[in-house]
């Protein structure tokens, strides 16, 4: 069961690939690659991991050098995703 945390990281992502014309999928797996290797791309935004505390890790996305977001996510949350892969 997702917790209130996992739903809004969730529809953060939805609406920015809608806004974006991307697929809200591969927006997330690139959520994923930017925890993993600090940064990464899906379509023409860029995914930061610009900080990572006891709990949750924060990003940021950017469409050049435009702020489109930023917003954490919880630990548990992107851990639970790798552990399906």
């Amino acid at each position: 069961m997702y917790d209130y945390d996992d739903v809004s990281a969730r529809q953060s992502i939805v609406k920015i690939g809608e806004k974006h014309n991307l697929d809200s999928h591969l927006l997330a797996e690139a959520f994923i690659s930017a925890y993993l290797d600090k940064a990464s791309k899906c379509g023409n935004l860029a995914i930061q991991c610009r900080m990572v505390d006891h709990d949750s890790a924060i990003f940021l996305i950017t469409n050049n050098s435009s702020i489109v977001s930023q917003f954490p996510i919880k630990l548990k949350t992107l851990k639970r995703v790798l552990a399906i892969k």
